[in-house]
């Protein structure tokens, strides 16, 4: 838990964010680390309603392709899945939305971080969606990548390609100035 919150902490800092996070992501999904086959990943947090996915749940989504230098990918957009468990919003706070962010874990720990308005079309998703992959070049990934994937095409690296996804978290930010 501790890593968790120097590392969010250095993101924060890194984005010049000065406040710190309300819900810190329950590391109880990942804390063994056990690597492996995902087989299921929860969204939960900032959510209305916690939901698991698997195989077949996710495919009954919209398929969204996305090519990348490697391969095509087909999957669906993150944003309709943490649509979908109903991003919690305050409406007393204006542009609340705004003050969240996905979590992303996968059965290694391995973790990536994104913005709301990186995700939702609307505010600053482009062309290139973040999607939850399910297939490369046509097929069912390969074992080793679990059955979804995040797949990020705008970035310059895969640094946040992760796999094997075990869950999906929206959390909070803080409204108010960081503590001391």
């Amino acid at each position: 838990m501790l890593k968790r919150l120097t590392v969010l902490s250095i993101l924060l800092s890194l984005l010049g964010s000065p406040r710190a996070f309300a819900q810190i992501a329950d590391t109880s999904a990942a804390s063994s680390c056990r690597g492996g086959y995902s087989s299921t990943f929860t969204v939960n947090g900032a959510v209305q309603n916690t939901l698991s996915f698997d195989p077949q749940t996710l495919s009954a989504f919209t398929p969204q392709t996305s090519d990348t230098a490697d391969a095509e990918y087909t999957g669906a957009l993150l944003w309709e899945i943490i649509n979908q468990a109903g991003l919690a919003n305050n409406s007393a706070i204006k542009n609340d939305a705004d003050r969240k962010y996905v979590m992303v874990t996968g059965s290694k720990c391995q973790q990536a971080l994104f913005s709301i308005g990186e995700l939702d079309p609307s505010v600053g998703g482009g062309p290139h969606q973040v999607i939850v992959a399910f297939k490369r070049a046509g097929h069912t990934l390969a074992h080793s990548a679990g059955f979804a994937e995040i797949v990020s095409p705008a970035d310059k690296t895969n640094a946040r390609w992760i796999t094997n996804i075990t869950n999906i978290e929206v959390i909070e930010e803080v409204a108010g100035p960081s503590p001391g």
